[in-house]
């Protein structure tokens, strides 16, 4: 997918993007105020593979884990911001899979009470 525009989205499981196993890139998108119980940008189950860069999630929320990404797959994002998510865990990403954070910009998001970051198995970060 490039230079996509998912906003104002609503539902249980990944407000935007819901993947359950398989794969998807994601370049030059927007994330803009959508809205789950669990990963209000991106959900992915079972393995799902997400690539994303130069995009920008802003002003996502969740009314529990992952204010921008629920990850129990893979998720790698470089180059990409995150801008005022909300969660009760994780106001960015709340993983359990494998989290990789490459050169992103990360300002405003409100675990509350908790981290912008919730990691249960790998994550690698690199100037995030």
């Amino acid at each position: 997918m490039r230079v996509c525009n998912f906003v104002d989205d609503s539902t249980n499981y990944g407000g935007a993007i819901y993947l359950n196993g398989g794969t998807v890139t994601v370049n030059n998108s927007k994330f803009s105020n959508n809205l789950a119980d669990w990963g209000s940008a991106l959900y992915l189950i079972n393995g799902g593979v997400v690539t994303v860069s130069g995009s920008n999630f802003i002003d996502n929320s969740t009314i529990s884990e992952g204010g921008a990404v629920m990850d129990l797959g893979f998720v790698t994002v470089t180059g990409s911001s995150f801008k005022d998510n909300t969660a009760i865990l994780g106001g960015v990403i709340y993983s359990c899979g494998i989290a990789n954070l490459h050169f992103n910009n990360i300002v405003g998001n409100t675990p509350n009470p908790g981290v912008e970051i919730n990691t249960y198995a790998g994550m690698g970060i690199a100037n995030a």
